[in-house]
């Protein structure tokens, strides 16, 4: 038999029950797994694959975005403000969670209410608000 090692269990024949390529082989101790053509196919990727998976991941977040409702678009906001870190961390933290946030809601809105005036919804509708929060948090850290 050759020094194959399963890269999953390492070996230990406590795994054999859950480890699918330890299977023991009559006889002979572990298989070796079948590894097919993996390695030939990287090889021969070309850059319109690359092109067409990154297409793809793209597409499917977009259908996931616009299958959303106006109520749903809030599992895209990040910020939870943090009373130990200093206010500068805060608003920095604040302002990115903010760019990528007005970001989806820029994309849906000009998805379900197309592109006029899109850059006025998504500031009163979905940024403002935020703001709002985020100056109501920072008051109150200011009273304490």
């Amino acid at each position: 038999m050759d020094s194959w090692s399963c890269p999953y269990c390492n070996g230990s024949k406590s795994n054999l029950r859950t480890c699918p390529e330890c299977e023991p082989v009559s006889g002979e101790g572990r298989k070796k797994p079948d590894t097919g053509t993996m390695g030939e196919e990287l090889k021969t990727l070309t850059k319109e694959d690359l092109g067409n998976a990154i297409t793809a991941i793209h597409d499917a977040f977009q259908e996931e975005l616009f299958s959303k409702s106006h109520n749903e678009l809030e599992q895209y906001w990040h910020f939870k403000y943090d009373e130990t870190a200093s206010d500068e961390k805060n608003l920095y933290h604040f302002y990115d969670m903010l760019k990528l946030y007005g970001g989806f809601c820029r994309r849906w809105e000009e998805h379900t209410g197309g592109h006029m005036c899109v850059v006025e919804r998504v500031r009163d509708k979905y940024i403002m608000p935020k703001v709002k929060q985020f100056v109501t948090a920072w008051n109150h850290r200011l009273t304490e």
